[in-house]
């Protein structure tokens, strides 16, 4: 699990872009993502999102932005 701290953001929230290094050239994670005004309370954003990175003869795939309703939150 991870925390993104949104608040030196002023503008709501549209997406994010992930990256992430791996040795294997095909993967595919599912994610969920939730926001928080308080770290206790969270409210579900995007419940099953799915990032991929996908390689076949010299191409690549990749899924790494997550959208979602304009939201504005403390914490991601």
């Amino acid at each position: 699990d991870y925390i993104v701290d949104l608040r030196k953001f002023q503008r709501p929230l549209k997406s994010v872009k992930l990256t992430w290094d791996s040795t294997n050239q095909n993967q595919i994670i599912h994610a969920s993502f939730a926001t928080s005004a308080n770290l206790q309370d969270w409210i579900p954003l995007v419940p099953d999102a799915v990032l991929a990175k996908l390689s076949y003869q010299n191409k690549m795939l990749e899924q790494n932005k997550i959208e979602f309703p304009a939201t504005k939150a403390n914490f991601l």
